[in-house]
């Protein structure tokens, strides 16, 4: 695992009563699997961190499963036309436990004036 958690309690110290939402994100679901985005996302969350990302979970079963392993913890999704992520309902992400979600604009709208 890379050095992230490490920084986290710094950051968590640092930031004292501005506001700040600490935000740790995880590209590991691709190239390490599941299991290692869960373990990933426990040493954020133990580290400080108050939100947790995984970038691009393959079903819904998968985001069920990192739902099921955070149960206290706000989750992020980024929800993006033909991306990895299945394109399910805001209800149905906040039921889960999903707090913010990002829809990227396709690139084709790049292109719109």
């Amino acid at each position: 695992m890379n050095k992230h958690p490490s920084k986290l309690p710094a950051a968590v110290e640092a930031h004292t009563d501005s506001g700040l939402v600490i935000i740790a994100l995880t590209y590991a679901r691709a190239p390490l699997g599941l299991e290692e985005v869960i373990r990933r996302g426990q040493a954020y969350i133990n580290a400080g961190a108050y939100m947790l990302f995984v970038q691009a979970p393959q079903s819904i079963a998968e985001l069920q499963t990192i739902a099921a392993a955070f149960p206290n913890i706000p989750l992020v999704a980024n929800i993006g036309e033909g991306g990895k992520t299945p394109e399910i309902s805001p209800a149905e992400l906040q039921n889960l436990g999903f707090k913010i979600v990002f829809y990227p604009l396709p690139h084709s709208w790049l292109s719109l004036r």
